[in-house]
């Protein structure tokens, strides 16, 4: 990993010319930076450190969520995801383990700095918006029984919002398209997990694959779906080991993408398709104190292990991987645990909400950032070049500066051949 740094400390000017006196101005760095871990195995010669020219941004208190804060539990109040479109920031919360609901769409406009409802999905929780062919889409984490008819909906669509409820299914995690003129809804039916596919803009639908359960008792679902060099990846969570691959045509065994929990919302960037693997600490995986471990129990790069289990969302537990079509691979920032892009620029945040950036996933800049205590980082999202992020409290912060006034710093590669630590 290659990291650059923003004002946060002074490395000065001499050059570091032996192990010994590099080691120490490394570890003098990385304390510096607080909570950003690199992962076993990287060198520190592949580290990039520059000089500190443009302002750190502070995050800035925006305002509570009117709908989420009114959530009665910690999950509920978790603002899961946000969207930006049509000028507005999108905002995903709710408890589908509570079941709470409904939940009330209700953007943020910085314009005004008001909330404007625009409509009521009948679901438990919205733990995700995608744009997808210039047009939002809302899948329904889990239905709400209601008795009226047409208030039900497998996922909703704007603007202007509809409720469509165009087959039946128990949990409606992700959508995605594989050529643009398609349209997918991923999650479960029952105990099987099921995807559905819809090839004239979603008047009829047809299940594209379903696998059912192999352990009496459990939950087989399909938390996400990639879309990427003109596939499909699925996987089913949690006891099938390989993804499942749609070329267009057929389906085909794929390399296994959860080596650690179940994936959540993938996107591209760099070539790569990026996603967590994580449900954002869902009560079904435990809640983690320490660095990771990978599901199986097996050290992660980092190492670690996790404690615990159920009780409400904290924080990210799991790392960013990236996909290339054959391999998956951690992230080299290890302390990002939530992601946005916005055009060349692949954005990042810690649980604590420090903020990075990159346009290659290798080099990284420090924009600042910090949450109160108590807060943790639970979206970001970029509106009108300002950086928003979400938190666990249903509050809303912002970067206190323009994204497009902070310059890319010019790396200064420091001395080789360094050995790798031991952590």
């Amino acid at each position: 990993m290659k990291f650059y740094q923003k004002n946060v400390f002074e490395i000065g000017t001499q050059r570091v010319n032996n192990l010994f006196s590099s080691i120490v101005l490394f570890i003098f760095a990385i304390s510096a930076i607080g909570t950003l871990s690199l992962a076993r195995n990287s060198t520190f010669s592949d580290q990039v450190l520059a000089a500190g020219t443009a302002p750190v941004g502070s995050l800035v208190f925006v305002a509570s969520h009117p709908y989420a804060i009114k959530q009665p539990t910690a999950r509920g109040r978790y603002l899961w995801n946000m969207e930006p479109y049509n000028g507005k920031l999108y905002v995903g919360y709710g408890d589908y383990d509570a079941n709470t609901g409904p939940i009330k769409i209700a953007p943020y406009d910085p314009v005004t700095n008001t909330f404007i409802l625009e409509w009521t999905s009948y679901t438990e929780a919205i733990e995700n918006f995608r744009t997808l062919g210039g047009k939002l889409y809302a899948p329904s984490t889990d239905l709400k029984k209601t008795s009226v008819v047409g208030q039900s909906a497998l996922y909703v669509a704007g603007l202007p919002w509809q409720n469509f409820y165009p087959f039946g299914a128990t949990h409606a995690y992700d959508m995605n398209t594989l050529n643009g003129s398609d349209l997918w809804v991923v999650g479960s039916k029952s105990t099987s997990a099921v995807a559905w596919r819809s090839t004239d803009g979603g008047l009829t639908w047809n299940v594209a694959l379903s696998l059912p359960r192999k352990i009496k008792g459990q939950f087989e679902r399909f938390y996400f779906i990639g879309s990427y060099n003109g596939k499909i990846y699925l996987q089913a969570y949690p006891d099938y080991q390989t993804s499942k691959v749609f070329d267009g045509t057929t389906w085909t065994d794929g390399p296994n993408l959860l080596t650690w929990a179940w994936g959540w919302r993938p996107i591209l960037f760099a070539g790569k398709m990026i996603y967590s693997q994580e449900d954002h600490g869902s009560p079904f995986y435990p809640v983690i104190t320490a660095t990771p471990t990978q599901a199986s129990g097996s050290p992660s790069p980092t190492g670690g292990t996790p404690t615990g289990g159920g009780g409400p969302p904290v924080d990210h537990g799991s790392p960013i991987f990236t996909f290339d079509g054959t391999t998956v691979t951690q992230l080299s920032n290890n302390d990002v645990r939530i992601f946005t892009i916005d055009g060349n620029y692949f954005y990042g945040a810690s649980q604590a909400g420090l903020v990075y950036r990159t346009t290659d996933l290798i080099n990284w800049e420090s924009l600042g950032g910090s949450l109160p205590a108590g807060e943790y980082a639970a979206s970001i999202a970029i509106l009108n070049d300002t950086l928003y992020m979400g938190t666990n409290k249903a509050n809303i912060y912002k970067l206190d500066i323009p994204l497009s006034s902070i310059p890319s710093p010019t790396p200064t590669q420091v001395p080789t051949n360094i050995p790798t630590p031991t952590p």
